[in-house]
């Protein structure tokens, strides 16, 4: 199962997503972004957040990008 949020007006750019895997050890990924333009240049910025389990481990990592 994704959900999936966007939204842009003028110089913002806001986005989210939720993945959930389809196994039966319940992983699952989030991640929001963000961007604005100033003039020529664009400052972006993303949080992510993922879990992996399996019958042996269970990962947990969480990723940011600017």
């Amino acid at each position: 199962m994704t959900l999936t949020a966007k939204y842009n007006n003028g110089p913002l750019s806001l986005a989210a997503n939720y993945d959930k895997k389809a196994d039966s050890h319940d992983s699952n990924n989030w991640n929001f972004a963000a961007a604005y333009a100033f003039g020529p240049a664009k400052v972006s910025a993303l949080y992510e957040h993922a879990n992996k389990k399996t019958a042996t481990t269970d990962l947990d990592q969480k990723i940011w990008l600017i």
